[in-house]
């Protein structure tokens, strides 16, 4: 995967997030659902691929990643906004920063 996928994919979180917090509604809810499943096939991608990373020396956190998602829909489903706000902010968006910096570890070897 392409840091600069997870870059924008990062920025995209942000401003969902941003918005959450300010209780701007409709602004997110044009876009959740696509950031969601941004997010759900990065995530997956990582977690199928977990191995070859392990192969390359690099832990991917399997049952973190699966926690976060767990969190994040169970937000979703209960249109809990400061939960999911929250969740895209501290757990989603670290996980990414984290995805990132496999990503350009890789690139520079």
């Amino acid at each position: 995967m392409k840091a600069e996928n997870i870059e924008m994919l990062i920025q995209d979180i942000e401003e969902c997030a941003v918005c959450l917090y300010e209780n701007n509604i409709k602004a997110v809810q044009q876009t959740i659902g696509s950031v969601v499943q941004n997010i759900n096939n990065t995530y997956l991608f990582y977690i199928n691929n977990a191995k070859e990373y392990t192969d390359r020396g690099i832990e991917i956190p399997v049952q973190i990643l699966l926690s976060q998602m767990q969190n994040l829909l169970e937000a979703v489903d209960n249109q809990d906004i400061i939960m999911m706000a929250d969740c895209l902010w501290y757990e989603i968006r670290e996980g990414l920063l984290f995805f990132k910096d496999v990503e350009c570890e890789i690139a520079n070897q």
